[in-house]
């Protein structure tokens, strides 16, 4: 959809063509979208009069109006409507946010363009998206989180990582990458609470670890004596064969004499 832009001050409600629905639908500055009057119907012989349009609302809150042309209905989130119209947007950003965090506040001095991260950050501080442990959806503690950081910062690799905590490598590289869980990585860095791992959470007394001393050495014995491959090996103590690898060649567990 073309991209259309007018200021306007607030408490001031201006009407504007939907961008690719000119002369069939306007939207407002405070957030309403309307039918024009026109003909319509069979060969078009009937009047249609102006109307307001009833919005919707989505499975996750917005209010959401149903455009027509040419016999193609699309359903549009109204915000985006507002925004594209009122909302100047010069650096082509692909979200809009509602500034104090009300999905039904459709006024365009209540919106702006933002970044997928912005908007992730904004939910987080109006409380629209639970943090860190508070959010049910999460699957990590936040010292998981310390410790998925501590440890990609060190020498090992998302992917065993990932294995390790039981998530995927896209969570582990947000979170070493700052995009999420910032409020317990960035706090960690600035009180100097989190320091380069130390040797009490390697081995056995790390609790997240899959293996022991005593398996890593049978690990190590079964490929030496049987030569059994690395994904045997993986499928038999449960862990990835990214870790077996790892074990095997002493960048993990390497302490643990054979």
């Amino acid at each position: 959809m073309p991209m259309t832009c007018k200021k306007v001050k607030r408490g001031v409600e201006v009407w504007l063509d939907v961008a690719g629905y000119e002369g069939l639908y306007q939207v407002s500055s405070t957030g309403l979208v309307k039918s024009m009057a026109r003909y319509g119907g069979s060969h078009y012989k009937q009047f249609r009069p102006e109307r307001l349009l009833k919005a919707s609302v989505s499975a996750n809150g917005y209010p959401v109006v149903g455009l027509c042309k040419k016999g193609k209905a699309r359903i549009y989130a109204v915000h985006r409507l507002v925004a594209l119209a009122f909302v100047s947007n010069p650096d082509k950003k692909p979200q809009v946010n509602h500034k104090d965090g009300d999905k039904t506040n459709n006024h365009a001095w209540n919106l702006e363009w933002v970044t997928g991260e912005e908007n992730s950050k904004h939910a987080e501080r109006t409380g629209l998206l639970p943090a860190g442990e508070k959010n049910h959806a999460a699957k990590l503690t936040a010292l998981q989180v310390l410790d998925v950081y501590n440890r990609r910062h060190g020498d090992e690799t998302a992917a065993a990582i990932a294995s390790m905590f039981g998530v995927d490598c896209t969570t582990v590289y947000a979170i070493w990458k700052g995009r999420s869980w910032t409020s317990v990585t960035h706090a960690s860095v600035r009180t100097a609470a989190f320091k380069p791992r130390s040797k009490g959470r390697f081995g056995d007394s790390n609790g997240n670890s899959k293996l022991s001393e005593h398996k890593v050495r049978l690990i190590r014995r079964l490929r030496a004596k049987s030569g059994l491959s690395s994904k045997l090996l993986a499928k038999k103590f449960g862990v990835c064969v990214h870790t077996i690898r790892r074990v095997l060649h002493k960048k993990f567990w390497k302490d643990v004499e054979d």
